[in-house]
């Protein structure tokens, strides 16, 4: 095992992506997670609240930032629209901030990071960095981590390190077997990869990332919930224990990690945000264009009357090809708009909207959000920036209130929240303008233009995000039995700071949790702040930008995870 850390206090951070405890007290309870179990009798915890929306780019990057997402500027796996009509992919370079990792670094501790997102292109710091799945596509590049070659070095450990499952092939099929293996595999590689480099590296704050369990639940919660309304009982008789099998495969590698760290390490686990069933799909620059705040462009009203895309991919399932995109059907194609067609649901919205008459128009998926097309903001924004902004937000917000499904009669979107009720920072001018929650996001918001249903069920992508994830902390100085209710996401990097002694930046809007340790703690222990203009200036090309190659990986995997239409 490597040397214990230069300070004597160690930190381990293990995240789960999308884990609640809407799933785990119920099995804790079933004596199936002693893992967690150990960890809420001895420790700290709470459910954590995540970011507005609820989706994994914003909220891991108020988790590496202690910051929301107005002051970091990640509102989604997309930046704002620019004068292409497209968006370009998020990444460690777009994020505005010193990072945990950073932080830490200057003040003297080692850092390990494995496979959290926002960490492509690394960052030098003292210590490793293995890039999360928003650099997988990266990662056949030795300068992809740090040190470079580190990737290398753990395959030949391991034999095999899988960044990502595709799960594009799978999306619309209901033979998955094929694809809980790979779950299973990927995550058993993130395991032993890290019980390697924890060996292999000197470390005070060490964290790595479970990704895959968020993707299990966009998958697979049809099948457990019966409430669902594309639940199946005879697909639940293949698939109904597979979320709770993989709670308990991933409780088995939080034992293997902790028992390794070694007594006198403090735990922290988490997750982004939580999970839930997600039954309908709303179509939403579908309605704006039936209230006449979006317009499509003349050419494509023929590909939304013959529903080309939909019937291509039809066409091509029945021959045996379960999924392409023109980018791997033709791979030597270049220029034109031929690699955003997609045929399973329609073009890039961007390249077809008639920008001279649109108002507003909707956000990507993981935004949950609809931007005005403003004046001097967008590329050919035309509503003025103050009263006519205002009276558009006041129209839409209206409009959504008053929306009810058509068949079920009820209220489909239950709050609307305006930019400066969420965001707070120097980048928000560049955040989305209304946020919408519909249906506790059990329905989510699409950017397709071209359904014919406005509102309809949702089969495929049948697990989504929740506000509360999950926060549990143990180690020397931890009360055992703490309830942390009503910490937030922004507050774990102050608290990681604070338990390794590290002066928590003042820049950082987050606080560090001291109802999770002991008075003696406290009284020992006391917040230690880093005063503004303290912190080094962010290096913010250590290494080269995101490539063009890269980004359209990136968008692939996102199609894949149902993120992008």
């Amino acid at each position: 095992m490597a040397e214990q850390g230069r300070t004597g206090r160690k930190v381990l951070v293990i995240g789960f992506d999308s884990a609640t405890f809407d799933v785990i007290e119920p099995l804790v309870a079933d004596s199936k997670l002693p893992t967690f179990a150990r960890m809420m009798e001895g420790g700290a915890w709470g459910r954590l609240r995540s970011t507005v929306p609820p989706f994994s780019a914003p909220a891991w990057a108020s988790f590496l930032t202690g910051k929301n997402p107005g002051s970091h500027g990640i509102f989604g796996f997309f930046g704002p629209l620019r004068g292409r009509f497209r968006r370009e992919v998020t990444s460690r370079l777009t994020m505005r901030g010193e990072s945990l990792f950073g932080v830490a670094s200057r003040n003297g501790r080692r850092v390990g990071a494995i496979n959290v997102p926002f960490t492509y292109p690394p960052e030098v710091i003292d210590g490793f960095v293995l890039p999360g799945f928003m650099g997988a596509a990266g990662l056949r590049r030795e300068t992809a981590t740090h040190p470079p070659g580190l990737l290398d070095e753990v395959r030949g450990r391991l034999g095999s390190y899988l960044p990502e499952v595709d799960t594009l092939p799978f999306f619309f099929t209901d033979e998955k077997e094929e694809l809980i293996e790979k779950f299973y595999r990927v995550e058993e590689q993130r395991k032993q990869a890290t019980l390697y480099l924890m060996d292999r590296y000197e470390w005070d704050l060490l964290t790595a990332v479970f990704i895959s369990l968020d993707r299990v639940q966009h998958f697979f919660w049809k099948y457990m919930d019966r409430a669902h309304p594309a639940f199946d009982s005879v697909l639940a008789e293949r698939y109904g224990g597979v979320i709770h099998g993989f709670y308990e495969f991933l409780d088995t590698a939080l034992g293997e990690i902790i028992d390794r760290a070694g007594e006198g390490t403090t735990v922290v686990v988490l997750s982004d945000h939580g999970a839930g069933p997600n039954t309908k799909m709303f179509h939403m620059n579908v309605w704006l264009r039936q209230q006449g705040l979006l317009r499509l462009r003349p050419i494509s009203y023929p590909l939304w009357r013959i529903r080309l895309p939909a019937i291509l991919y039809k066409l091509l399932s029945k021959m045996g090809v379960r999924y392409f995109t023109t980018r791997r059907l033709f791979p030597g194609l270049r220029g034109g708009n031929w690699k955003d067609l997609d045929p399973r649901k329609a073009i890039n919205p961007y390249k077809v909207i008639d920008w001279a008459r649109t108002r507003a128009y909707g956000g990507s998926l993981a935004e949950q959000a609809i931007y005005v097309n403003v004046r001097g903001r967008e590329p050919e924004g035309i509503v003025e920036p103050d009263g006519e902004y205002r009276k558009v937000c006041e129209e839409i917000e209206r409009g959504l209130l008053a929306l009810r499904d058509p068949q079920t009669g009820e209220q489909v979107v239950d709050r609307v929240y305006r930019k400066e009720e969420v965001f707070r920072g120097e980048q928000s001018g560049s955040s989305p303008d209304l946020i919408v929650r519909a249906e506790d996001y059990g329905c989510k918001l699409t950017d397709y233009i071209y359904p014919r249903h406005l509102i309809e069920t949702e089969r495929w992508h049948s697990g989504s995000h929740r506000e509360e994830g999950i926060l549990l902390v143990m180690g020397e100085g931890v009360e055992a039995g703490a309830r942390l209710d009503g910490a937030k996401i922004v507050d774990v990097a102050p608290t990681v700071l604070h338990l390794l002694g590290v002066p928590v930046p003042e820049a950082m809007e987050g606080r560090p949790l001291e109802e999770a340790m002991t008075p003696s703690y406290r009284a020992h222990h006391p917040v230690v702040y880093e005063e503004r203009g303290v912190a080094a200036t962010e290096a913010r090309e250590e290494r080269e930008a995101v490539s063009e190659e890269e980004a359209e990986e990136v968008r692939e995997r996102l199609r894949g995870w149902g993120y992008l239409g």
